[in-house]
Order: C-alpha cells, then structure tokens, then sequence
C-alpha cells in the first residue's frame, strides 16, 4: 500500500519541515502511470482484508491510501484518480472536517459516491498511545460513527495518526468495530493481518522507487526492512524513556 499525506501544485511555497509529505501534482500524476502501467490490480485498503497477495487473474494487488483529509485530497488527488480509473482509500480526522484547508463532508459524499473509501484517522490528530484508555475510546468510537453517519456504509479501518500504537490500541480499535489498523512502518502489506503495513510516499520518493514498491522488490523492502530494524526500537526506547522527545522530533519531522 502507497501512503500520501498531502499533493501540491508544482510551484507552491512549502515551510521546510512540511516539504517532505507534500508530493507535487506532476509527480503523482507519473505514480499514477507507473501504477497503471505496471498491470496491478487496484484495490481499495479494506479490500485487502479479503485478498490474497496475488489474485487469481495472476495481478499483484496494490491500493493507494491519504491521511488527513487535506482539501488537497478533493482538489488534486480525487480528480487525478477518476480520470486515471484508479480507486482510493481516504484516512480522515472527523474534527477537521468542514475546516479550513480540509476536505468537507459533500465533497467525501461525492468522493466515495465515484468509488473512493472514507476510512478513520481517529476524531482528532493525536497520539493515540499517549492516551487513556477512554480517551483512546472516545477518539476511536467518535470517528467511525460520524462517518458512517454522514456517508453511509462501514468503517472498518484505522489509521493511526503519526503511525503511533500503544499496546492496547488494536484492542481498542476491535472493541470499537475496526477490522485492522493500517501502519505507516514501510512493509508489504499482508492480507488477513490485524496490521495492514504502508510504505510512505515522500516529495523525493523517485518513479523508480514507486515502480520497485508495486513490483514487491526484495531489494528495495530489503533496505526498509534494515533501516526499520536498526533505527525503530533504539527510537522506541528512547521516547519511551524521554517523552518530550516525541514531541520534539515530530516538530522537525512531522
């Protein structure tokens, strides 16, 4: 699973520690080519709960995902994937919803009336393992029903915010009515999981390295794979053991 956070026209001024999760409209529309052109099968994120990791037509799967219900989402990404013929799954935060530089509840009704998925990114975009167990509830619970409320359908999916999950955050998500949560750790997705992994799409993510991601490439999950296990739980550790860290470096990265 492809993971967006934010398009951008070409030449639009971006502050320097947004620029990275903000991918130009040219860019995406070459990932859109390269994702056809590769024969994949597109698939919407909860549809690879049923899937296997290669269909029965011999296509390999593969879904496109955007967090955080940015207006971007409506204005670029969702007429781009109509005329491309691509579905996708959208990851909204209920409480930004009909904000400023948000989408708006029509434009969703819209988007998922043409194909597209509404899923939840929690009510408010917060660390959901820093939160109490009502806390982590309520966020939970509140998303998913003012989803279905306003659209219609199920919710089956979370997307936690930052890609942060407690212990008791899977529980919590089940206890609620998800099916699974969706990761941003950088991994294959694998069907039938609890966890379904996304690899992050970045403003330097090459078309090349879209083309290896949709290929399954050992070489390019391989490096992931290293770089995750050499830099994840020494980060883990360390935020754990200072948590105003996590503040600090989501401030330069996030």
């Amino acid at each position: 699973m492809l993971n967006y956070h934010g398009l951008t026209p070409y030449d639009t001024p971006l502050r320097a520690k947004d620029a990275r999760f903000w991918v130009s409209e040219n860019s995406f529309l070459e990932h859109l080519r390269r994702f056809v052109g590769c024969g994949c099968q597109a698939l919407l994120a909860e549809d690879l709960l049923r899937a296997s990791s290669d269909q029965a037509n011999g296509a390999p799967a593969a879904a496109l995902t955007f967090d955080d219900g940015r207006a971007c989402d409506y204005e670029i990404a969702y007429p781009m994937l109509v005329a491309a013929g691509l579905p996708a799954t959208f990851f909204v935060n209920t409480a930004t919803i009909d904000t400023p530089g948000h989408v708006t509840w029509s434009q969703l009704r819209e988007m998922r009336r043409a194909g597209m998925s509404v899923q939840s990114h929690s009510h408010e975009h917060t660390d959901l393992a820093r939160l109490t167990a009502k806390q982590l509830d309520d966020q939970l619970r509140r998303s998913k029903a003012e989803i279905e409320d306003h659209l219609g359908g199920e919710v089956t999916l979370l997307a936690p915010p930052y890609g942060s999950r407690g212990a008791n955050t899977l529980t919590a998500a089940r206890r609620a009515g998800y099916r699974a949560l969706c990761s941003s750790g950088g991994g294959l997705a694998r069907s039938s999981c609890a966890v379904l992994d996304r690899v992050c799409i970045y403003s330097d993510t090459t078309s090349a390295q879209v083309s290896a991601i949709l290929r399954k490439s050992p070489a390019f999950f391989g490096k992931k794979a290293c770089r995750s296990a050499l830099l994840g739980l020494p980060k883990q550790i360390a935020f754990s053991l200072f948590p105003g860290w996590v503040d600090s470096w989501r401030n330069r990265h996030e």
